[in-house]
């Protein structure tokens, strides 16, 4: 008889967003909804670097741009993607 063992693992995280600079709504064309944007205000790390553009590449992370050229992030799909994270059901 195979006996089976089940493993939770339960933690916590706490996401800070900081910008100096009020984040601008614009239409978010993958949300299809006015989105408030925010730039990132962190140098990222290769590693966090590639993270954010497999997010990206996936859809699970929109981007859009300011006026001026700067890329920006979508608050709600950032949102979105940290509630499904926390959420996740073990396989």
């Amino acid at each position: 008889m195979k006996k089976r063992t089940t493993i939770t693992v339960e933690t916590e995280s706490l996401l800070i967003l900081r910008n100096r600079v009020a984040g601008q709504h614009l239409w978010c064309s993958q949300c299809g909804a006015q989105a408030e944007m925010i730039a990132p205000g962190i140098s990222l790390t290769s590693s966090i670097l590639r993270d954010v553009e497999k997010l990206l590449e996936t859809g699970r992370l929109h981007q859009g741009e300011s006026t001026d050229g700067v890329a920006l992030l979508c608050l709600n799909s950032l949102l979105a993607f940290v509630r499904k994270t926390k959420t996740r059901k073990p396989r």
